[in-house]
């Protein structure tokens, strides 16, 4: 004479690896490992002994059968009903990592409660799987983000713990010649990292002092060049930086050296030409005499 919602007491009368099977007095109901608990990756050896007495919801009956399916965590109140009191945006939490997939990590920050870290938010640096990151059953800090209670959804971070940005500009300065790696090529430019989790743009008019028609023409990933730094935004996460700013005092050396190199060669010129005009000999193109080799010669005569 039960029927579905009806909760009642009973007992355990055995476990397996799906789930307890509890009696009820004249037959046995089984709790599926999913009604055990709110709290997930549960394994129910740890949970329970035989004989140990529990309050269970009837959520199923099979007459036909004379199955009952029971459920231990429905006689308890759902944890996300009372989440909002608990957790808020910017709240740090301590959870253990119940599953990892191709975009993320899940964790559970309380029994019942658990929430997503997505791939993009686990590290300022590209990583190509969450795995590379966190595994299963790790205890980690993470910050809350976002909690939407209508989904029961809670967005984490894990990233955002240590933002390599919110103290860059103590280490990096305008007009700091700095080495960077190339770590992105685009139609506009190359994307460089700095230091790990934070990157920066050259622009294509800043990639020479010479016109540049793709980035890829003096540039290629993974490649170690020294650019100047042209301004740092940290609130935008922003840092642009130039190679052809380097260029610049090279040439305006090379500028400055070809004038003087010119009056030299021009200097040189002049002596050898002077050197090579016939002496004794006017500026009206007459041979000279002096007074000495004219008496001389008029005495001869």
């Amino acid at each position: 004479n039960v029927s579905e919602g009806t909760v009642l007491d009973g007992e355990v009368s055995s476990i397996t690896s799906f789930g307890v099977f509890v009696n009820v007095g004249p037959m046995d109901g089984l709790v599926h490992m999913s009604e055990l608990s709110w709290k997930r990756n549960i394994k129910p050896k740890e949970m329970f002994k035989k004989g140990d007495p529990v309050k269970v919801k009837v959520i199923g009956i099979d007459r036909e059968k004379n199955r009952l399916s029971l459920s231990i965590k429905q006689t308890q109140d759902d944890p996300w009903l009372s989440a909002a009191d608990r957790w808020k945006a910017n709240d740090r939490a301590t959870g253990i990592v119940t599953n990892v997939t191709d975009f993320g990590a899940f964790i559970e920050v309380e029994p019942g409660i658990e929430g997503l870290i997505h791939i993009g938010d686990l590290s300022w640096t590209r990583i190509k799987h969450p795995r590379d990151v966190l595994r299963k059953g790790q205890e980690v800090e993470v910050v809350v983000l976002d909690v939407d209670m209508e989904k029961k959804r809670m967005s984490l971070g894990y990233k955002q713990l240590n933002d390599p940005w919110s103290d860059v500009a103590t280490r990096y300065s305008k007009d700091q010649d700095i080495e960077v790696k190339v770590v992105r090529l685009a139609d506009f430019g190359a994307f460089v990292e700095i230091e790990e989790g934070v990157e920066g743009l050259i622009h294509i008019s800043q990639l020479s002092t010479r016109r540049v028609e793709k980035p890829g023409d003096v540039l290629e990933e993974g490649q170690e060049v020294t650019a100047r730094v042209i301004e740092i935004n940290p609130a935008e996460r922003r840092m642009r930086l130039s190679i052809s700013a380097l260029e610049e005092p090279a040439q305006q050396q090379q500028q400055q050296r070809r004038p003087r190199d010119d009056d030299r060669r021009r200097g040189r010129t002049e002596r050898q030409d002077h050197d090579r005009q016939p002496k004794n000999v006017g500026n009206d193109g007459e041979a000279s005499v002096t007074i000495g080799e004219f008496l001389k010669n008029f005495q001869q005569d």
